[in-house]
């Protein structure tokens, strides 16, 4: 990954040449320092010792002329020759602090240009010692508050140790100044070299940074600067050479940048049907589309997860997960189906195709895939099977109801006028007669009736040829279409009616206590009317209630629940009304033939198997609306009706 760097080259090689230049500047300055000051030791020395010899030369003068007059054995002359050459001595000056003093033996100043020091005892201080005891004719001392160098000599005649002298600050003060000289002529050197350096470098470097900022922002995929291969040296054959490569990969990212934006609009233009995803080979989701929010209702973040999630317990989802471990290893699957859950807890039904990414090696890095929601193509294809076997027994149904009800109407007729002649019309005079006449009376035909039970057969017979004669109708109801009127109903207040009557319905109390149920509401505010059928809808919600009643009854769970639900589907400009039921759920075999005439679940004579499929039938056909129906073993079952809010030809 290309980086912008922590310094340029630019500084670096700024900073190497003044780092060089500083080291040879102060090289040369510490040499040149050490050599002169070395030089001015060596001649202040030099100068010393003249000075000292021409002190010891003044009194040696004086006392040869003592010597040569024969007055060196008189004390007073000798004294006066010594204060001769004292005097002499301290006119010895050189320089600005350079002089001679004389010491006697006792360590006592006898001459010095200061009186102030004459007299003043030196013996006890080391370096006069050292001197002495060493014999060193060079020393540098402190005195009386000043650092001198100097050196001394032996005058044995008069027993006169003569030092000469001059201040070390004098001695080093021009090399100190020349190093001052030097360490400023060297800062000006480096800051006037920093500068043309400065300028001579920026032309060398200056190319190589802008290649160097603009090949970062080109790995970035951001916006170049403009370069221009200004020389025909090194520096702007590489930047021509650069250019090229940059007006090609900006070539390649446009061409990319099109093909991406084009994949882009498509993935996001799917709508709720398709989703593309894509997941590691640990299962984890790295990317869906935002189709997915609008088919599952997953935000994109929570859907990020193992694939298993959302998966339900329905067998096909295991022969899916096997597949998908076929394709993390490497072995594209063919489409297959899988039930996942939608967040509001409905169930989807989603068609998956996918296939392993491999890398150079060849080994799977991801799997990547389309999932295609086909749930409502299935219902579509259930209807539609539905449909067909509702039309192809239509016929059927009407006319086996049309023969029915001729020797039916003939057989309930003659019920009816036996069971009147044998009770209600047993005392007239008719039936008292054909009695005598038989030799008997009516009283013990009455008797032998109820005897023999042929009264309760009669009622059975009546009771019979009713239930046929319902089951005709409700034939008749499903072989042809409505030619009644649709009115606009509240369904809310239709429902409310419907749930009042089933606590009251004979045959729901007859097997179960409708009113031990716990019913649950949940309307929609300000739900529009619906144009339909009341009578109808009523018959169709009666026939889910009592399915369900029963069902719930049978599987022993408690408390029984209903979830009643009305709301709009403002999109497709239908009514949804919804019932849910806590009973034993039924399998997806019953369920694909839930609606099927004739199709029962229930015990010979408890159902004819043609209230769902009439009901179906009403919803459909008399009403333009749709019938679905979601269970599974164990969850429950959960009928779905979608009106027209709008009349339409049926």
């Amino acid at each position: 990954m290309i980086t912008e760097p922590g310094m340029t080259i630019f500084s670096k090689i700024l900073l190497a040449v003044l780092l060089l230049m500083t080291i040879s500047l102060l090289g040369l300055s510490f040499i040149s320092y050490h050599i002169t000051r070395e030089s001015l030791w060596r001649v202040s020395h030099e100068l010393i010792h003249l000075k000292l010899e021409d002190a010891i030369n003044i009194s040696s003068e004086n006392l040869e002329v003592l010597r040569r007059f024969g007055l060196d054995w008189i004390p007073a002359n000798v004294k006066k020759a010594q204060d001769e050459s004292a005097r002499d001595l301290n006119d010895i000056h050189f320089g600005k602090s350079g002089h001679v003093f004389v010491v006697d033996d006792r360590g006592i100043v006898l001459a010095h240009p200061n009186p102030k020091l004459i007299g003043h005892r030196i013996a006890g201080r080391a370096w006069y010692v050292n001197s002495k005891n060493n014999k060193i004719d060079h020393i540098e001392f402190t005195w009386p508050d000043e650092a001198r160098i100097g050196c001394i000599s032996r005058f044995e005649a008069w027993h006169w140790n003569v030092v000469c002298s001059q201040s070390r600050a004098e001695i080093l003060g021009p090399v100190n100044r020349i190093r001052a000289i030097t360490l400023w002529a060297t800062l000006g050197i480096l800051i006037l070299t920093s500068i043309i350096l400065r300028f001579v470098i920026h032309g060398i470097v200056s190319p190589i940074s802008k290649l160097t900022r603009a090949s970062a922002a080109l790995a970035r995929g951001e916006e170049v600067e403009e370069l221009k291969a200004g020389s025909s040296d090194e520096i702007g054959i590489l930047t021509a050479t650069f250019i090229q490569m940059r007006d090609a990969i900006r070539e390649q990212f446009a061409k990319i940048r099109e093909s991406e934006e084009k994949h882009r609009r498509l993935v996001e233009n799917l709508g709720r049907e398709y989703f593309f995803y894509a997941h590691g080979t640990d299962g984890v989701f790295s990317y869906v589309s935002p189709s997915l929010t609008e088919m599952l209702g997953y935000d994109q973040a929570e859907f990020k997860t193992h694939y298993c999630t959302y998966l339900t317990d329905n067998p096909i989802n295991h022969d899916a997960r096997i597949k998908t471990e076929e394709c993390i290893k490497g072995i594209k699957p063919p489409p297959y189906q899988i039930e996942i859950r939608h967040k509001s807890g409905g169930l989807r039904r989603l068609e998956i195709t996918e296939a392993p990414i491999l890398d150079p090696e060849g080994r799977v890095t991801a799997v990547e895939g389309i999932a295609h929601d086909v749930t409502d193509k299935m219902r579509m294809e259930e209807m539609m099977i539905q449909s067909e076997k509702m039309l192809s027994v239509g016929g059927l149904a009407a006319g086996m109801a049309h023969e029915i009800n001729n020797p039916l109407a003939g057989m309930m007729q003659t019920a009816w006028v036996m069971a009147n002649r044998l009770d209600a019309q047993m005392h007239l005079p008719a039936s008292i007669k054909a009695a005598q006449e038989a030799g008997t009376s009516v009283e013990a035909i009455r008797n032998f009736m109820e005897a023999r039970g042929i009264l309760r057969m009669i009622t059975n017979i009546i009771e019979s040829g009713r239930r046929v004669a319902e089951i005709v109708d409700n034939m008749l109801s499903f072989a042809r279409k409505s030619d009644a009127s649709l009115a606009p109903h509240d369904m809310a207040d239709l429902l409310d009616k419907t749930l009042e009557l089933a606590t009251t319905d004979y045959d729901l109390k007859k097997h179960y206590d409708f009113k031990k149920i716990e019913i649950r509401k949940e309307y929609e505010d300000n739900l529009p009317p619906v144009p339909c059928e009341g009578a109808k809808i009523q018959q169709v919600l009666l026939n889910i209630l009592r399915n369900g009643a029963q069902a719930m009854q049978e599987s022993g769970a408690l408390p029984h629940l209903f979830i009643v639900r009305a709301y709009v589907k403002p999109e497709r400009k239908m009514m949804c009304l919804e019932i849910k039921d806590n009973g034993p759920g039924m399998t997806e075999a019953t369920r694909k033939r839930v609606f099927e005439p004739f199709y029962t679940t229930k015990t010979v004579g408890q159902g004819t198997g043609l209230g769902l499929s009439v009901s179906y039938f009403i919803i459909t056909e008399n009403h333009g609306g749709e019938m679905t129906v979601e269970s599974r073993p164990g969850a429950g079952t959960k009928f779905i009706i979608h009106l027209p809010l709008e009349r339409r030809q049926v």
